[in-house]
């Protein structure tokens, strides 16, 4: 999938058309310009020239417009930066490059990010906003100040930290909705007259999910000299409960 490796190929094979049931089948082979040749090739095509969304044009985007807002970063000077002042446009893409050591994790987390959310923070509450209005100045880290936060309400942080702690783990768990699932669940006639709580409607614990496949929904099948094959639980068909909590059930 690879553009650079496929472009520096000597020979390359080309399987689809589709993918699925659409695919299977030898599309062309040769060197890269035999198959950006081909007229029945998807990877020609997106060789050839850049693919475009069907549905949603190009977002048009003007890199020199003044209008747009900005973040302005003032005499950075944490660790090893040396008076750095940028512009950070907001709802633009932005990348910080440079050579390992150079100081981008610093510019970006140490000090951009600490202050910005510090005073988003302080600017979000009425004490804080009283306080920037009375004349008592932030205190700024490694750094004379930010400019242009005003117009931000939130700042998230997206690190490289796993998002899950287990197999079982998933987007629901993550951002805490799974616990308003199990908690209508749990307020349940039926759960109450059984005595359940809302931790017997989790698939990470051993009271409600299934023992076969210990909440996964699926198992794991060694094959001897072969990868291991995932099937579909047997016991739970992939509900990842045993049947005494499916049992409970929410509006029908």
């Amino acid at each position: 999938h690879d553009e650079d490796t496929i472009r520096r190929a000597d020979h390359v094979i080309d399987i689809g058309p589709g993918a699925g049931k659409r695919g299977g089948t030898l599309v062309v082979e040769g060197d890269v310009a035999t198959v950006m040749a081909s007229e029945t090739s998807q990877t020609g095509r997106y060789l050839l020239h850049a693919m475009r969304h069907p549905v949603k044009p190009r977002r048009p985007v003007v890199r020199d417009d003044a209008s747009v807002p900005r973040l302005q970063l003032r005499n950075a000077r944490l660790h090893n930066l040396r008076g750095v002042d940028i512009d950070v446009p907001l709802s633009r893409l932005v990348a910080i490059t440079g050579v390992s050591g150079s100081g981008k994790s610093t510019l970006a987390r140490d000090v951009l990010l600490a202050n910005v959310q510090r005073a988003v923070a302080r600017n979000s509450t009425r004490a804080g906003r009283e306080a920037l209005a009375g004349g008592e100045a932030i205190a700024w880290t490694g750094c004379d100040g930010v400019d242009g936060y005003a117009v931000v309400d939130r700042v998230l942080e997206v690190d490289q930290t796993p998002i899950g702690k287990t197999p079982r783990s998933c987007p629901a768990t993550y951002i805490g909705f799974w616990d308003i699932i199990r908690k209508l669940f749990a307020d349940t006639l039926e759960a109450r007259a059984r005595g359940y709580a809302a931790n017997r409607f989790s698939f990470n614990t051993g009271e409600g999910r299934c023992p076969s496949c210990e909440g996964q929904g699926i198992r794991t099948v060694a094959m001897s000299f072969l990868p291991d094959v995932k099937v579909l639980c047997e016991t739970c068909r992939g509900t990842r409960f045993n049947p005494e909590t499916l049992a409970v059930t929410w509006r029908g």
